[in-house]
């Protein structure tokens, strides 16, 4: 499907509950030498399927505000997936590009397939003990410390998560000892 299209946050995983409410997520379908070059990536190198993950979202997503410009950084990690299949239906529409797996049913034992779509997911309210240091007017986790006093903190997005792999990725290629 040809176009840019807009994706409501109150779908993603997280519910939308970090985005400013005036945030706009439009993606697009990708090219075929878009689906090329992510189909030569290296599956056995984490790094390798990062940046894979990282230029299609570079080139197929679009995000802004009323008010100012966004970037596909400012997308919560835990939504990237979400986003990434949103890609590859709009991409193959026509179901040709399949993604399945076998799930075993718990009552009559038969095998069956599961496609994996974003359909298919479920979204997940935060647990009450959580929840309550959430602040709706903030969109942000806050919780006052006796000790180090008002701790404010937010999912990562994908921006921060990037900066995070590039270090550990120079870490490991400088030869230093990086655990999984």
């Amino acid at each position: 499907q040809f176009g840019w299209h807009k994706l409501h946050t109150e779908n993603f995983p997280s519910i939308g509950r970090y985005y400013e409410a005036d945030i706009k997520v439009l993606i697009k379908a990708a090219t075929v030498n878009e689906i090329k070059h992510f189909s030569i990536i290296d599956e056995s190198d984490p790094y390798s399927v990062d940046d894979a993950i990282t230029d299609l979202l570079k080139i197929c997503v679009k995000v802004s505000y009323d008010n100012k410009q966004g970037s596909w950084k400012d997308i919560k990690e835990e939504d990237k997936v979400y986003i990434v299949l949103a890609i590859r239906e709009l991409t193959f529409a026509e179901d040709e590009n399949k993604i399945s797996f076998e799930v075993k049913c718990g009552s009559c034992k038969s095998i069956n397939h599961m496609e994996i779509q974003n359909d298919n997911f479920q979204r997940r309210e935060l647990p009450d003990r959580i929840s309550k240091y959430y602040s709706e007017e903030s969109r942000i986790f806050i919780i006052k410390s006796k000790t180090f006093g008002e701790i404010r903190m937010s999912p990562p997005s994908i921006g921060s998560m990037r900066i995070i792999a590039e270090y550990i990725k120079n870490l490991s290629t400088a030869g230093e000892d990086v655990k999984e």
